[in-house]
């Protein structure tokens, strides 16, 4: 059995022979001062091609689509429900390895631990704000903020996650609480 391979000096070669034709084409006029063979101008023409052929990124931006919330909120719904139930643990397969780049499992988990202390069991949930950006393209990339107002059974927070499109799949990562509560001393019927 034959195999042909082709080597980069074969494709340059051909290339080299296109551009041969191309420029007999543009420079007929012996007034020109160039000459199209010349070695250096046939490098600047095919310079000027790679760079503007690398350089180039084609996309498109889609800001705040519906799908794209439902897609996410499918996560932030599953990582409340999972917090609710105090499955810590189960919630780290939501998180994306770049937010364990900066902060591990322990202090992600004495988050939990403090927030469920100082701020009491979740009782509802309520999405305040969304924001969605897909893009399209060359460069293609999905993100997602959502901030939610959390109530607690002692005191209230804001919530924000942020969350990403990873390999096909939507992970958190940022995970930010703020409340009073947290600056509060104990209430003596605070939950342990």
């Amino acid at each position: 059995m034959a195999s042909i391979a082709i080597t980069p000096l074969m494709i340059f070669r051909k290339w080299n022979s296109t551009l041969d034709k191309l420029l007999i084409l543009f420079y007929r006029n012996k007034n020109i001062i160039m000459n199209y063979k010349s070695n250096i101008f046939k490098y600047i023409i095919i310079s000027i091609c790679l760079f503007f052929s690398i350089g180039c990124h084609f996309n498109s931006t889609y800001d705040n689509l519906e799908k794209d919330r439902k897609s996410a909120e499918v996560i932030t719904n599953k990582f409340y429900s999972l917090l609710k139930d105090r499955n810590y643990t189960a919630t780290y397969q939501l998180f994306s390895e770049q937010f364990f780049a900066a902060t591990d499992t322990q202090k992600l988990n004495n988050i939990y631990e403090v927030t469920y202390e100082k701020l009491g069991p979740i009782d509802s949930i309520s999405l305040e704000k969304w924001q969605t950006q897909d893009i399209r393209g060359t460069d293609s990339r999905t993100d997602y903020a959502f901030l939610y107002k959390v109530k607690h059974k002692n005191y209230n927070s804001e919530e924000s996650i942020v969350l990403t499109k990873e390999n096909g799949a939507i992970k958190i990562i940022g995970y930010h609480v703020n409340s009073d509560g947290f600056f509060q001393p104990e209430k003596k019927d605070a939950i342990k």
